[in-house]
C-alpha cells in the first residue's frame, strides 16, 4: 500500500513492503505526487521505500527521470 501525506510544507510518500510498482502504479504516484505539491504549496519531497519493495525497471527509470529532471526542488529517497 502507498502512503501519501503532506505536513509542513512536506510531501512523504510511504511505500509498503510487498508492493509491486510497475509503470502505470509510478505514473499514477507521480501525478498524485504533484497535485498534492501544488496544493499544499510543499517545498520537498520524502519518499520511504521499503527494501522489500518491487520496481520494475521501466517504473524505476521513468521515476529517475522525473526526480532528475528538477534540482531545484529537494527530494529525499530513504531505504530501498
Amino acid at each position: 500500500m502507498t502512503n501519501l501525506r503532506c505536513n509542513d510544507f512536506v510531501v512523504n510518500v510511504f511505500i509498503s513492503k510487498s508492493e509491486k510498482i510497475n509503470l502505470f502504479k509510478a505514473k499514477n504516484l507521480i501525478r498524485t505526487s504533484r497535485r498534492m505539491i501544488l496544493q499544499n504549496r510543499a517545498n520537498s519531497l520524502i519518499i520511504e521505500i521499503d527494501p522489500s519493495t518491487h520496481i520494475d525497471k521501466s517504473a524505476l527509470a521513468l521515476l529517475d527521470r522525473v526526480i532528475c529532471f528538477n534540482n531545484s526542488f529537494p527530494i529525499a529517497i530513504i531505504g530501498g
